[in-house]
């Protein structure tokens, strides 16, 4: 049977409508439709339904309405539940239901796929909301909450239109619905980006200051900060706000999936910075098959000869970093939008796609038969692996963390998860959601059980192994750092470091019985029909250990993989676009320096917003400042010299404002190549303590004395007061004086960008903007690896490689060599 509430009430059997009788029938069988299967209590009902009115007869009201609806649609609909009813809902029958799948559907897909997803959804309107019981009293919010539902998944597919280059499509579309909903923001944003892309860019300006009238006028409302943001993005003809090429796709702010520590090395055309271990292990003694010609994307192959069976690619599955194995199929972790994906083994089909109910990354992922649980920062929640409707969540952790619940497995009747600052490994009874056990183990990361033990990563202890028995820790192995992954199988747990490329296999006591030297980056680990098999994310291989005899075979992609998961004679692998990193590395031209240090550290890559002293020293090689430390034994290079400035600031009287005037001839490195201006000096600074960037950015503590930051770190203006420009010259006043500023000043974190670079929440994802120093980032990768090369640009003074004080480099020269 078909049950409709998006539009009139109405019931179907086979396409056939059923009398449901009057209003006050027809609303009662609403309110149990509502309450999904819910016992609704008969109280509850006579006051939803006649409110203070009800007659002395309501109660009996009630169960001439009750048998009239089990005459229409059959005995074993309306159970009789306690004190009340309860309305028998099959999956899939109410067209609510069937509306709301979809929305989550579509948040999982790629936009394309999206926005047709979401008009289907949509397309379930047959008019207003129960529109033949509008006047009913209980109708009223009900109809409001589903009415709101329609408008956001609305504003959702008018989304992905505009993502996919539909403006000009959606533009006479959105014009109606802002007259409908003029207050709706996000809606008028909408119409501005589709006029402005389709060429209206005064037309897309006009709809911006009649909306900010309707604001102030009717509401006495300011226009939001995106609105206001966005209108400023419009005069200044933003790049950013261009539609994207034709089959490009967007990419997450977050750009890879990551576990635990890592390292890099540091290098480039003159400075590189790539995830790479001493030195590369090639597969000279395992069996290959060629497989350098497939697309990025998941790749399924037969685990004993190599030959592939299906492939999926990022079209389909945006930006899919990882790969598990539970419920007798392979699931991936996409981040474009945050969603996991179930495959069939057999025939590489797509089943389901589950959005992240964070609305996020996840910790982690763990199929469990019709379920599948997620952990997230603070919550456990449970999801239907069929609806992908979310049925339970609990929250388990209460500070907010920056990993918060990272990993998960299931055990002994129990979930076990890793809480990473709360350095606790919690047993958790999965039907209430209730926490059994907290067993206390220092940062721990990665969870796996089997052979009746639970095996935990540590960043600092290494491999920890857990008797379910006792809820104590019965052995701790120490695994050089970093551990990234575990799994267990063959009577052993296994252990992998990333960062040397080894495999470590660990008894049941602890004790490591073989280590397999399988390629840099050894990550991601799986167990299944006998072998051992890790992914070898570097140099782009998957490697099968037997633990019997350690024997070793694997395949070699020619691109990385980020991601390896095995089912019975099946393999799962997750594939990354372009070259291995040791291949990317190779090919670098001329001299070429590679540093190691550990991975992340340039992640975010935007100088406001990284923060240790590793992304200092690359930020050395590309920031130009008003002054800089030369690069010169002490006292020398502890003492501030000029570089943006022609020389050191002139103090005013009362020691509070320092001016500066800017030398000519600094540009931004390709492809800005834009002049370095005070207007820049000044734009780097605001960027750096605008909070549109993120809420805690380090850069705020060192220069809250600068006259207005707080005001304008607080959103009231759109300029610091104490920032002035004229010309080439800019000054700095603050409210009063300090003997260390012009140090906080030089901080990288206040690095000069040109004036059309975004300000976007946490940052840009992928590369920093173009620098005005010596050299400027040209690739990275999720923190793997990072290239920079040289600014044809520079022009000023910068030592040379062989450590002379001074570069008295000429123009045109490109700077040092």
């Amino acid at each position: 049977m078909e049950f409709r509430v998006l539009g009139p009430l109405e019931a179907l059997d086979e396409g056939r409508s059923i009398a449901l009788g009057g209003a006050k029938q027809r609303s009662l069988l609403a309110l149990l439709l509502f309450a999904r299967g819910r016992p609704v209590a008969s109280e509850r009902l006579i006051d939803a339904i006649w409110g203070e009115r009800a007659p002395e007869t309501a109660q009996k009201s009630v169960q001439v309405y009750v048998s009239g609806l089990r005459k229409a649609l059959g005995e074993g609909r309306i159970l009789t539940r306690e004190r009340g009813y309860a309305f028998v809902l099959e999956p899939g029958e109410l067209d609510l239901d069937r509306f709301d799948l979809l929305v989550r559907q579509a948040a999982a897909e790629p936009a394309e796929h999206a926005a047709e997803t979401l008009r289907s959804a949509l397309a379930l309107f047959r008019g207003q909301p129960l529109d033949d019981l509008a006047l009913e009293r209980w109708a009223e919010p009900e109809i409001a909450r589903i009415e709101e539902l329609r408008l956001l998944a609305l504003e959702k597919r008018l989304d992905a239109d505009l993502e996919v280059g539909r403006h000009r499509d959606v533009a006479p579309e959105l014009e109606t619905l802002v007259a409908d909903h003029p207050y709706r923001e996000h809606l008028l944003e909408q119409l501005m980006l589709a006029l402005y892309r389709s060429g209206r860019q005064a037309d897309a300006l006009e709809s911006y200051r009649r909306g900010a009238a309707r604001l102030r006028d009717v509401l006495g409302l300011e226009p939001g900060r995106a609105l206001q943001e966005l209108e400023q993005r419009i005069l200044r003809h933003d790049t950013s706000l261009d539609p994207l090429p034709a089959g490009r796709a967007t990419t997450s702010t977050s750009a890879r999936r990551r576990h635990g520590w890592r390292f890099v090395a540091v290098g480039g055309a003159i400075v590189l910075v790539a995830a790479v271990a001493a030195a590369a292990v090639a597969l000279t003694r395992t069996t290959q098959a060629s497989l350098t010609d497939l697309a990025p994307g998941f790749a399924t192959l037969d685990a004993r000869t190599g030959r592939l069976l299906s492939s999926i690619p990022t079209s389909e599955i945006s930006q899919p970093v990882e790969a598990v194995v539970g419920s007798g199929s392979f699931w991936v972790w996409g981040l474009s939008p945050f969603s996991l994906t179930r495959i069939n083994p057999e025939n590489g089909k797509i089943l389901i796609r589950i959005a992240s109910p964070f609305g996020s990354d996840a910790g982690w992922y763990l199929p469990d038969g019709n379920s599948v649980w997620f952990v997230g920062n603070h919550d456990l929640v449970r999801v239907d692996a069929h609806t992908g409707l979310e049925t339970n969540r609990y929250r388990l952790v209460t500070p907010t963390h920056t990993f918060g619940l990272v990993g998960i497995a299931r055990g002994d009747g129990s979930l076990w998860l890793a809480s990473n600052e709360e350095n606790q490994l919690l047993r958790v009874d999965p039907a209430p959601g209730r926490i059994l056990h907290t067993i206390s183990i220092p940062s721990p990361w990665a969870v796996a059980y089997g052979d009746s033990a639970v095996w935990v990563t540590s960043n600092v202890v290494g491999l920890v192994r857990v008797d379910p028995a006792t809820n104590t820790i019965s052995a701790t192995t120490a695994i050089p750092q970093p551990v990234n992954n575990v799994a267990v199988g063959g009577g052993f747990a296994w252990a992998t470091n990333e960062t040397k490329g080894t495999v470590y296999k660990v008894n049941q006591k602890g004790t490591i019985g073989a280590t397999y030297q399988t390629g840099d980056g050894a990550r991601g680990v799986s167990f299944a029909d006998g072998k051992l098999w890790v992914v070898n994310q570097d140099v782009g291989s998957v490697t099968a250990i037997d633990p019997a005899t350690g024997a070793e075979r694997g395949f070699r992609f020619g691109h990385p993989l980020n991601a390896v998961a095995a089912l019975g004679t099946r393999l799962a692998v997750v594939i990354n676009p372009g070259r291995t990193y040791e291949d990317r590395i190779t090919a670098l031209k001329g001299k070429v320096a590679r540093l190691i240090v550990p991975i992340y550290q340039f992640d975010p890559p935007d100088p406001p917003l990284a923060y240790n002293p590793f992304v200092f020293q690359a930020e050395q090689a590309t920031c130009a400042s008003l002054l800089r430390y030369p690069d010169a034994a002490p006292p020398e290079g502890f003492r501030l010299e000029p570089e943006l400035a022609t020389a050191m600031p002139t103090v005013s009287p009362d020691g509070r404002t320092y001016t500066f005037r800017i030398r000519n001839g600094y540009r931004f490195a390709p492809p800005s190549n834009a002049p370095v201006t005070a207007a820049t000096i000044r734009y780097g600074i605001e960027r750096a303590l605008s909070p549109r960037l993120n809420d805690d950015l380090p850069g705020a503590q060192y220069l809250f004395d600068l006259n207005g930051v707080a005001k304008f770190r607080a959103g009231e203006t759109t300029h610091i007061a104490g920032i002035h420009t004229n010309g080439n010259q800019i000054a700095l006043t603050l409210i009063a004086p300090s003997p260390d500023f012009l140090e906080r000043l030089s901080l990288p974190f206040f690095c000069p960008v040109p004036l059309d670079t975004p300000i976007v929440h946490a940052g840009l994802p992928d590369l920093a903007p173009p620098s005005a120093g010596p050299y400027t980032m040209d690739q990275r990768f999720n923190g793997e690896y990072m290239i920079l090369t040289r600014n044809p640009n520079y022009q000023g003074p910068r030592p040379h490689a062989g450590g002379s004080s001074r570069c008295p480099c000429p123009p045109g020269s490109g700077g040092p060599r």
